[in-house]
C-alpha cells in the first residue's frame, strides 16, 4: 500500500515550466564591486528583474515584492539595473540597504542583457533620465542551468504562478 501511496504521489506532482531559452551571458558589476557573470549563479534556480534606483514607478514595488519572495522560498535572487550611468555599485549598496534586500544588484551594460532575456528596455534621448526610461516589469526565473524557465506579472495570479514553479525546480 505504501509503494502505491508513493507511485500516485509522483505521478500527481506538478512538473516543471518548460525551458524557453537561455539566459544570456553577461559581465556586469556588482554592488561589491566584482565583476559577475551568468555562470557565477548555476548550480541554483534564481529570479531576475531589471530595475532603476531613481525609478519612482513600478521599480520600488518589484522591489518589495523580491524581498517577499525571499522570505517566503529562500530563492536566490538578481536585480539588474537598467541605468547604469547612475547606478554605480555604491549607489545599488544604498538602495539594497533601504529596502532590505539581501540579493546580488549588477550595473553595466545592461541593453544586450535586457534584449536576450527578451525584456523590453527602451531609452527615450529626448527626456532626461530617470524618465527617459522604459523597462519590462516582469520577474524572470532561471533554473539551475542558466535557461529561462518564466516570466511573470507582479499581479496576485503571476506572483502565485512563480512561487509554484520555483518550488517544482527545487529553488
Amino acid at each position: 500500500m505504501k509503494r502505491l501511496l508513493i507511485f500516485l504521489v509522483a505521478c500527481h506532482s506538478t512538473p516543471p515550466p518548460p525551458t524557453l531559452g537561455a539566459f544570456p551571458d553577461f559581465a556586469m558589476t556588482d554592488q561589491g564591486g566584482r565583476t559577475v557573470h551568468v555562470a557565477d549563479f548555476r548550480g541554483n534556480a534564481w529570479v531576475a528583474d531589471f530595475i532603476f534606483t531613481r525609478c519612482g514607478d513600478i521599480c520600488p514595488l518589484l522591489t518589495e515584492e523580491m524581498v517577499r519572495l525571499r522570505k517566503d522560498t529562500g530563492v536566490r535572487a538578481v536585480s539588474f539595473s537598467v541605468d547604469p550611468d547612475y547606478d554605480t555599485p555604491a549607489v545599488l549598496i544604498e538602495y539594497a540597504a533601504a529596502h532590505h534586500a539581501d540579493w546580488t544588484f549588477l550595473t553595466g551594460p545592461v541593453d544586450a542583457v535586457a534584449e536576450g532575456a527578451k525584456l523590453a528596455l527602451q531609452r527615450d534621448p529626448t527626456k532626461p533620465p530617470p524618465v527617459s526610461i522604459l523597462h519590462g516589469s516582469r520577474f524572470i526565473l532561471v533554473d539551475a542551468e542558466g535557461k529561462i524557465r518564466g516570466y511573470y506579472d507582479t499581479d496576485e495570479e503571476g506572483r502565485a504562478r512563480l512561487r509554484a514553479d520555483i518550488k517544482t525546480l527545487g529553488k
